[in-house]
């Protein structure tokens, strides 16, 4: 077991503790999908700071904002974007069912869901969007991308070089997710994890298990859970391990057959 961390690494925000792992494990391939266009730690830092700048326009600092995407590499930026710009995330579950998520978004005080046409219309989730988007206004992410222009690429390639500059200053105590309960035993109950939460328990599980930052990190948990968002996004992030993002846990044979391509060392099922 290595040595123990300095308390500091413990308490930290998202936003710099993954600065600081750039820092620490180079400027690297770190993050994967199934379109097989991986991030290096620097081009997840630049589309962070440019998604979240454009949410940052039609929304406050410190709001709730939430996201409805599945395990991808769209997830994990959109929920860096978010902290860059000092914004929440609230994870939804797109398979907790209308009455359920009507539920958790009034718990919130969510006003805008971020979500995906291209992931909705693959899930057949094109009824239930609607029906949220009685309470709540739909932002398209594919809408948004498009809106992105020279300026705002100029200003990531200044956010890339350094973020901590450009980062909206929030503290390590401050809200750094909302996750939800299932619903089964009535409506879903909010659970709000600091930012201070998240990475001490990333750095927790790397004090217990001696993680190789060679290896690559097979996540087809939903980032709407614990452990999908912690262990399967998080942490390898912080801990120099490639993480690829799969969108379900049911997909055994796309899985199985995806599993020796990328060459991948650890599965989370």
């Amino acid at each position: 077991m290595r040595q123990p961390l300095d308390s500091k690494l413990y308490t930290t925000t998202l936003i710099d503790a993954l600065v600081d792992a750039r820092a620490t494990y180079g400027d690297k391939e770190i993050l994967e999908d199934q379109d097989r266009n991986p991030l290096t730690y620097t081009g997840l830092i630049r589309a962070a700071f440019v998604l979240g700048r454009k949410i940052a326009g039609m929304t406050q600092k410190g709001e709730r904002v939430a996201i409805l995407l599945p395990s991808s590499m769209g997830v994990v930026v959109t929920f860096f974007g978010l902290h860059a710009h000092g914004r929440v995330p609230v994870m939804l579950n797109f398979t907790a069912g209308e009455a359920n998520l009507k539920a958790a978004i009034k718990a919130s005080g969510v006003k805008k869901i971020l979500t995906a046409k291209r992931f909705i219309q693959q899930a057949t989730l094109d009824d239930l969007v609607a029906a949220l988007g009685t309470v709540a206004e739909i932002v398209w992410l594919d809408d948004v991308r498009k809106t992105i222009g020279l300026k705002d690429k100029l200003y990531g390639l200044a956010a890339g070089a350094a973020p901590k500059r450009f980062a909206v200053k929030t503290d390590p105590n401050d809200p750094g997710v909302i996750l939800f309960t299932s619903g089964s035993f009535g409506s879903p109950k909010g659970v709000m994890l600091t930012q201070q939460n998240l990475v001490a328990n990333a750095r927790q599980v790397a004090e217990h298990i001696s993680l190789d930052p060679a290896w690559v990190l097979f996540n087809p948990l939903p980032t709407f859970h614990c452990f999908g968002l912690t262990a399967g996004a998080i942490l390898p992030l912080l801990e120099g391990l490639k993480a690829f993002q799969y969108p379900s846990p049911l997909h055994a044979k796309q899985i199985t057959d995806l599993l020796p391509q990328v060459k991948a060392n650890l599965l989370f099922a």
